[in-house]
C-alpha cells in the first residue's frame, strides 16, 4: 500500500488536493478538473485530513462530474473508497447511497461486476453487505478467499480490509451465539477466514471476537479434545502465545470478551491439573506403593477442579516439574499435539522426578507434590506465597508454606478430610503447622 490508505498521494498532497477540490465544490468549477485529478478524488474521498465526505456540495459535485464524464477509474475508486474505508454512521451511509444511485443510473462503458454485485448481494448497502459477505462465507464451500473474491473483495488489500473485517466480525457474532457441535464446522470456517497463510492474526483488532466465536459455544459444555487441542492451538498461534504465560498480549481479550476468556482459562487449568497426574503416572510406573496412593490424590483434586458436591473449585492451576519431569511433559505435547501441554514451569525444591501442582483453590494457594512430599498452603494475602505462571522456581519458593501437611495417617481418607476442611474453612490455623476446630 502506497500514500494513505491506499492512495498514490502522501498526506501532504492529499491535504492539498482535498483542499483545492473543496475550493472548487465551492465556486462551482469541478467540471474543469482533470481526469486524473478526479479519480485522485475519489480514492482520497474518506481520507484525512480533510475527508470530501464531511462536505455535502464536495460529494455532490464529485458524483456529478464522475457521471457526467462517464469515468470509469473514477469509479473504480469509489468502489475501492467504499470497501477500504467501510464503516458504521449516517455519513458513510450517505456515501453508499450515492453509489448504488451512481451504478443504477450508469451509461457509460460496462464497470461490472459492481452493478451486478449490487443487485444480488446489495454490497453497498452498509446495513447488508456485512451480513450477506459473513453468510456467504459461512455458508461457502470454497476458502472465505474464493468466496470474497467472488463477491468482488478480489485482491490482499480488500480483504484485509474495513468491509471485510466489518463483515468478519458479523460471522463471528453469529457463530459465538452457536452451542455444542453444531458450532464446530462454523469454527473451522472462522479459523480459515481469520488467519493468513503464515498463520497471523489477519484482523488485528479482532482478536475478541475471534476469541468469542472459537469459545462461547464452549461455555456450558466441552468439545471433543481433538478439537478443544486444535482450538486452543490456533487461539495462541492468534493470540501471541500463552495467556496465562503472555497476559499482556490477551489484554484485549480479558477485557472485552471476558467470558470467552473464562473459557479458555478452564480448559488451560484443568489441562495443567491432568497434565501433572499424567506425568506424575509416569514417573511413578515402577513404584506400585506409590501409584496407589497417588490414585488418592488424583481423586481428591478431581473433585476440586470440577467443583464436585458444592467443594469450590480449582480456579488456575500451573505445574512445576524437576528435569526429568519437564522432559516427559515436552514428550506428552509432543505425542498429543497439545498446545497448552508445552507450558510448565521448574521447580528447584526437590528432585529431577518431583513435581509441584500450584492452585489457586478460594481463598488458598495450594501447592501438593508428587511423592511423598507434604501438602503447602498459603492463605490470600499471605507474604511469599508463589505466583503462578512463572518459568522458574528456586529452592525454598514452593516448600516454604506457613501451614503444611502430610498425606500419610493412620485411616487412608484422614488427610482428605484435613486437607477438605482446610480448603473450605472448616478448620484454621492458629501457628504454623497445626490447626483446630473452630469454635461455634
Amino acid at each position: 500500500m502506497q500514500g494513505d490508505g491506499g492512495s498514490p498521494l502522501d498526506p501532504e498532497q492529499t491535504g492539498a488536493l482535498q483542499r483545492r477540490l473543496h475550493e472548487a465544490a465551492a465556486t462551482k468549477s469541478v467540471d474543469g478538473l482533470k481526469s486524473r485529478d478526479l479519480r485522485d478524488a475519489c480514492k482520497v474521498f474518506l481520507h484525512a485530513p480533510e475527508p470530501l465526505i464531511e462536505n455535502a456540495d464536495t460529494t455532490d459535485a464529485i458524483f456529478q462530474q464522475v457521471e457526467v464524464k462517464g469515468q470509469r477509474s473514477a469509479v473504480f475508486a469509489l468502489v475501492a473508497a467504499y470497501i477500504d474505508g467501510f464503516r458504521e454512521d449516517e455519513q458513510f451511509a450517505a456515501f453508499a447511497k450515492r453509489i448504488r444511485q451512481l451504478l443504477g443510473r450508469w451509461e457509460g462503458r460496462p464497470i461490472s461486476p459492481w452493478p451486478e454485485l449490487e443487485k444480488s448481494t446489495g454490497l453497498f448497502d452498509p446495513a447488508k453487505s456485512p451480513k450477506s459477505l459473513a453468510a456467504a462465507v459461512l455458508d461457502g464451500g470454497r476458502t472465505p478467499a474464493e468466496i470474497l473474491g467472488g463477491l468482488g473483495l478480489d485482491t490482499v488489500i480488500r480483504q484485509r480490509g474495513r468491509l471485510a473485517e466489518t463483515a468478519f466480525i458479523e460471522a463471528t457474532r453469529i457463530v459465538a451465539s452457536k452451542r455444542g457441535l453444531s458450532a464446530i464446522p462454523l469454527q473451522a470456517r472462522i479459523i480459515d477466514w481469520v488467519k493468513d497463510a503464515d498463520g497471523r492474526l489477519v484482523f488485528a483488532r479482532a482478536l475478541p471476537e475471534a476469541a468469542s466465536a472459537l469459545l462461547l459455544p464452549w461455555a456450558d459444555a466441552d468439545p471433543p479434545p481433538d478439537h478443544r487441542a486444535r482450538l486452543i492451538e490456533v487461539l495462541q498461534s492468534l493470540g501471541g502465545g500463552d495467556p496465562r504465560t503472555k497476559p499482556g498480549a490477551w489484554r484485549p481479550v480479558r477485557e472485552q470478551a471476558p467470558q470467552a476468556y473464562a473459557v479458555l482459562m478452564r480448559w488451560l487449568t484443568r489441562a495443567s491439573v491432568f497434565q501433572f497426574f499424567d506425568i506424575v503416572d509416569r514417573s511413578l510406573a515402577r513404584d506400585p506403593a506409590g501409584r496407589t496412593m497417588w490414585a488418592y490424590r488424583r481423586r481428591f483434586w478431581t473433585a476440586y477442579l470440577l467443583g464436585e458436591e458444592g467443594a469450590p473449585m480449582i480456579e488456575e492451576a500451573w505445574v512445576a516439574f524437576g528435569n526429568e519431569g519437564a522432559r516427559l511433559a515436552r514428550q506428552a505435547a509432543r505425542e498429543n499435539a497439545e498446545a497448552g501441554l508445552a507450558a510448565f514451569g521448574n521447580q528447584q525444591d526437590k528432585s529431577e522426578t518431583h513435581a509441584a501442582l500450584i492452585m489457586r483453590v478460594g481463598d488458598w494457594t495450594v501447592v501438593d507434590w508428587s511423592h511423598s512430599a507434604k501438602c503447602n498452603f498459603w492463605r490470600k494475602g499471605t507474604k511469599g506465597a508463589p505466583q503462578l505462571y512463572q518459568t522458574r522456581y528456586p529452592a525454598g519458593t514452593l516448600y516454604s508454606a506457613p501451614h503444611s501437611a502430610s498425606h500419610y495417617s493412620p485411616s487412608t481418607f484422614t488427610w482428605q478430610k484435613n486437607f477438605a476442611e482446610i480448603i473450605e474453612e472448616k478448620r484454621f490455623f492458629v501457628e504454623r503447622r497445626s490447626w483446630r476446630p473452630k469454635r461455634a
